[in-house]
C-alpha cells in the first residue's frame, strides 16, 4: 500500500511511463516471497506499462534463494537474477561474514538455471584478506564454467560501520596494497575475457547479449525511478534521495507528502561531469562532447596523450579506455573535465 502512494505521487511527475527494466536490489529482497512481488509488479502496472520485453532484475543471497523461491519468482516475471555468490572459497567467505559456503552458491546458480533462469549474473569481490592470486583465479575458473553470462567482479571496499573495517581500524586485518589490488584487477580482465566474457564497464563482464540493461541506463545518463527507502531517482533532470529511516518513509507516505530526504535540478555542468565519468568508465564518451571551445587544445593534446600511451581507444567518434586506462580510470576523468 505505501509503495502504491509513492508511485502514484510519483506518477503525478513522471506522467505517462513506459518501464523496459526494473531492478529490485539493496539488502537482500530474495528474502521476501514471490506472492510478495507478484504485488508489487500488480501496483507498477496501476501506473506504468511494463514492456513484455522488459529486463526484470533480482539480487539475491545464495542462502536465501530455495527451488520453490527460484520457481516463485520466475513464475512472476523475475527475468534475470543476480546472485551474490562473492567466492568460492569458503575461507574467503568467512572474512566476508557470508551466511552460504561456496558448495551452496555454485548449486544455486546451477538449480537457477535448471529453473529456466538464462540471464544469470554473479557477483564476485577480490582483494579479500588473505586472498592469493592462486585462489582468486579459482573462484573465476569456477565462475566462467557455470551457466551464467553476466560477472560482476569489485575490489573489496571497506565500508565503515561494519566489522571489517573496524577490524582493519584495530589492525587485525591488513587490507591489500594498491599494487596487489591492481595485479587482481588485471588477472580478472585477463581470465574471464579468456571465457567469453567482455569488459563493458570496469567491474562489469557480459558475453554477447548480456550486458545488464539497467546499469547501461545509469551510465548512460538516462531516466530511472527510485522507489523506497534509501531509493534514488531521476527524472527530467532532477535527481532526488528517499530518506533512509524506515519510520520516517513510512510516516512520509501516510501524509501523502514524498519521502525525500534532498532533490536537485541538475546544472548542465553538472550533468556533463556525470556523463564524463559514468561513460569513461564504461562505454566511452564522444569526442565532440569532449572537446568544448574554452580548453579545445588542451583536452585535445592529453586525448592523444591517452591515444600514444594505449590508455584509450578512438573508433567512430567515441572515446574509450583501455584495460589499463580503466586502471586509473578516476584520474583520466578529471583531466577531461574543464
Amino acid at each position: 500500500m505505501l509503495s502504491e502512494i509513492e508511485m502514484r505521487l510519483l506518477q503525478n511527475n513522471s506522467k505517462e511511463l513506459a518501464i523496459d527494466s526494473i531492478f529490485l536490489g539493496g539488502g537482500t529482497p530474495s528474502l521476501i516471497e514471490p506472492k510478495q512481488l507478484e504485488k508489487i509488479f500488480s501496483i507498477i502496472s496501476k501506473f506504468a506499462t511494463i514492456k513484455s520485453t522488459s529486463e526484470i532484475t533480482l539480487e539475491s543471497n545464495p542462502g536465501t534463494l530455495t527451488n520453490s523461491k527460484l520457481s516463485g519468482f520466475k513464475s512472476v516475471g523475475i527475468n534475470r537474477l543476480s546472485i551474490g555468490v562473492q567466492s568460492f572459497n569458503d575461507d574467503e567467505l568467512g572474512v566476508l561474514d557470508r551466511i552460504h559456503s561456496a558448495k551452496e552458491a555454485e548449486n544455486v546458480v546451477i538449480e537457477a538455471y535448471k529453473s529456466g533462469y538464462k540471464n544469470l549474473s554473479i557477483d564476485l569481490i577480490y582483494a579479500i584478506p588473505g586472498q592469493t592470486l592462486r585462489s582468486w583465479s579459482s573462484t573465476l575458473n569456477k565462475a566462467v564454467k557455470l551457466p551464467v553470462n553476466h560477472i560482476s567482479a569489485y575490489n573489496l571496499i571497506y565500508e565503515e560501520g561494519t566489522p571489517l573495517f573496524d577490524n582493519s581500524v584495530n589492525g587485525k586485518v591488513q587490507p591489500a596494497s594498491n599494487d596487489y589490488e591492481s595485479k587482481l584487477f588485471y588477472k580478472t580482465v585477463h581470465e574471464l575475457g579468456e571465457a567469453g566474457f567482455e569488459q563493458y564497464e570496469i567491474s562489469n563482464f557480459a558475453k554477447a547479449g548480456a550486458k545488464c540493461l539497467h546499469n547501461l541506463k545509469y551510465w548512460r545518463g538516462e531516466q530511472y525511478l527510485g522507489f523506497g527507502a534509501s531509493a534514488c531517482g531521476c527524472v527530467s533532470g532532477v535527481r532526488y534521495k528517499n530518506v533512509p529511516d524506515v519510520h520516517k518513509y513510512i510516516s512520509s507516505l501516510k501524509e501523502n507528502t514524498l519521502p525525500e530526504i534532498s532533490s536537485e535540478i541538475l546544472t548542465n555542468k553538472q550533468k556533463r561531469t556525470e556523463l564524463i565519468f559514468l561513460g569513461m568508465r564504461s562505454e566511452g564518451v564522444f569526442l565532440d562532447y569532449l572537446l568544448e571551445p574554452a580548453d579545445f587544445e588542451k583536452i585535445l593534446n592529453y586525448i592523444e596523450m591517452l591515444l600514444q600511451m594505449k590508455l584509450a581507444t578512438l573508433n567512430k567518434g567515441i572515446l574509450k579506455l583501455t584495460t589499463e586506462g580503466y586502471a586509473i580510470c578516476d584520474e583520466i576523468s578529471l583531466n577531461l573535465i574543464p
